[in-house]
């Protein structure tokens, strides 16, 4: 073979290997890009359902977190992604998933997972446990969580302090009147502050028949009661 032949064939390969690895190199970029993509979207649903959970009424409770809730609340495509988005609700750190956990609520999370990847989609569907989850999640690839048990403690706290609020105008009659308000003042009260839980309902009440000691509540959609004694005595 010719020196020019071994030259033009060396030259061929070595130019070989180096597109060979650009390509590879290209590839590894564009799934990269593709798994970043994943992961904001199946985030934004997260968010979306952490949302759509947040804004429900007494009325429009419901603890089924299906994918058309989240899509509801995400933009345009997300809510016209295909069936490359899949839910897996599991319950944490309970023995028994019908546990109540704080303020009545079982620890759910509910898992996301967006792209193509069917080992990926099918993983999120059958997951048994939160261990298995986090795993999952830890793994930096398409899957997120949305938590919502966090959701729901949050309504009780917002609750709660819309509660305490309604308390200090309750005791600011009490001052005026030496006596907690009946339930039809009360009603007229409530009415006038239109303080309401975070579900819009209305706070109960009930007073004493001296008007010396009196109790407001609330009840969660899920039958958490809270209650928030009223009295001046030790």
């Amino acid at each position: 073979m010719s020196p020019f032949m071994t030259g033009l064939l060396l030259g061929m390969t070595v130019f070989s290997a180096l597109s060979l690895q650009w390509a590879k190199a290209e590839l590894a970029e564009l799934q990269a890009r593709k798994a970043q993509q994943d992961r904001a979207q199946a985030q934004e649903l997260a968010n979306a359902l952490e949302f759509a959970v947040l804004t429900e009424d007494a009325s429009g409770y419901s603890d089924d977190y299906a994918l058309q809730r989240a899509r509801a609340f995400a933009n345009v495509g997300s809510q016209t992604r295909g069936g490359n988005t899949v839910l897996a609700t599991t319950r944490a750190d309970e023995p028994d998933e019908t546990a109540p956990g704080v303020f009545g609520v079982g620890k759910t999370q509910v898992a996301l997972t967006a792209g193509d990847d069917r080992f990926a989609r099918a993983a999120a569907g059958r997951v048994e446990s939160a261990a298995a989850l986090q795993q999952q999640v830890g793994q930096g690839g398409p899957t997120v969580l949305a938590n919502l048990q966090a959701v729901r403690e949050r309504q009780v706290l917002t609750s709660t302090k819309r509660m305490d609020a309604l308390a200090e105008q309750v005791f600011a009659y009490y001052a005026a009147t030496m006596r907690f308000p009946d339930e039809a003042a009360f009603a007229t009260l409530q009415g006038r502050l239109n303080l309401r839980d975070a579900w819009g309902q209305r706070f109960g009440y009930s007073v004493t028949p001296d008007g010396q000691s009196a109790t407001l509540s609330f009840t969660t959609p899920w039958d958490y009661t809270r209650e928030l004694p009223l009295s001046l005595k030790n």
